[in-house]
């Protein structure tokens, strides 16, 4: 596969777009990207369970939906329980269990609203978001990096252009940084025209993720995912996705 491979540059990022400042060419830079998405890769098939804070921000045809705090427990392969914590939502409750409801979310509303369970992709599902409640999992976050990754490894005729950030601290956690044009004229199903993404230097996993679609000709941020107070396989148990759980309130 032929890359366009642009000098490394320091970025600074706004709410709308990237500030760039170019250095100069650094040879070793697309293996530092790869070297990362693989111990990204390990990170993830080693992940049994964690914990953590996700904050989203995202936009839906220029308009910002509200910002949002989200306290997750995520339990390999696809358990899991969202607890909105945000003024915005803040009460909802989501759990998700591999086998269990018939794949539908058992959905707590808050405000004394009545409990229910939904279809992950259905219009009340989405309700205030551009994802399914599952993409809050920073596993499947981490697998569509990699998915992205490999199938522009693995195509001679899509190009994508890389700027290698190299290490920019994510709310004080030490990450790797890199920023991929992706090739949607060649490819609409790729997933964003622009990329952002921020894997721990500690740990391997994601600490952030933006980004980027095309309209009337600018980039616009549509995604935005910081990965917070992560704690990897503490030892989360049935309980912890039991809908019985007397700390919840299904």
């Amino acid at each position: 596969m032929r890359r366009a491979l642009p000098a490394i540059a320091a970025c600074l990022l706004s709410s709308s777009g990237l500030a760039q400042q170019t250095s100069a060419p650094d040879p070793d830079a697309p293996p530092a990207i790869q070297a990362s998405l693989e111990r990204m890769r390990q990170a993830t098939e080693q992940l049994h369970d964690a914990t953590y804070t996700l904050h989203k921000r995202e936009w839906m045809e220029g308009d910002a939906f509200p910002p949002q705090t989200i306290a997750v427990k995520l339990r390999s392969p696809d358990d899991l329980y969202l607890r909105w914590t945000s003024q915005a939502y803040q009460g909802r409750e989501v759990l998700r269990r591999e086998g269990w409801n018939e794949g539908q979310l058992r959905v707590s509303p808050g405000s004394y609203l009545p409990t229910v369970d939904l279809d992950p992709s259905g219009s009340l599902a989405m309700r205030g978001s551009r994802q399914p409640a599952q993409m809050g999992s920073i596993t499947r976050t981490a697998q569509q990096i990699l998915r992205g990754a490999d199938q522009l490894s693995g195509s001679r005729e899509l190009d994508a252009s890389y700027q290698d950030l190299g290490r920019v601290d994510v709310q004080g956690l030490p990450s790797h940084c890199y920023v991929a044009d992706l090739p949607v004229s060649q490819d609409p199903g790729q997933y964003a025209h622009r990329v952002k993404v921020c894997m721990s230097l500690d740990h391997g996993l994601p600490t952030s993720f933006m980004a980027w679609e095309r309209a009337e000709g600018e980039l616009r941020l549509v995604e935005h995912y910081l990965f917070a107070e992560l704690r990897i396989n503490p030892g989360l148990t049935d309980a912890d996705f039991d809908p019985e759980n007397p700390a919840y309130g299904f």
